[in-house]
Order: C-alpha cells, then structure tokens, then sequence
C-alpha cells in the first residue's frame, strides 16, 4: 500500500472491497477550505434555536 497499490478483496472470486492509497492532503487547498467557511459563517446567522432546524419534518 505505501507503493500506491491497489487491493481487490473478493469472497469466493467475487470483488467485495478495494483497499486503495490514501490521497495526499494539499495544505493549501485545506486553508482555502477553512477561510471560506469562516466567510460564509460571517455571512450567514441562523436565527432561532438549534432544536427548531433540528425538529423541522419530524412527527
């Protein structure tokens, strides 16, 4: 797996899972990511309680 390998795990010849490499992380694209969700944070204020976004369509 550290080689970037891929596994195919079968039961009975049969593909049930495949183990694959973990993607890298960009740090750069994490940062972004963040920043972005803090501007919209910012931008948008929920008004009301958490219960009531919760409970909407519950019976």
């Amino acid at each position: 797996m550290e080689k970037g390998e891929t596994f195919t795990i079968t039961r009975h010849g049969t593909p049930v899972a495949k183990l694959v490499p973990v993607d890298r992380r960009d740090p750069d694209r994490i940062k972004a990511a963040i920043q972005r969700m803090r501007e919209i944070s910012a931008e948008v204020q929920l008004n009301g309680d958490w219960r009531e976004f919760r409970d909407v369509g519950r019976k």
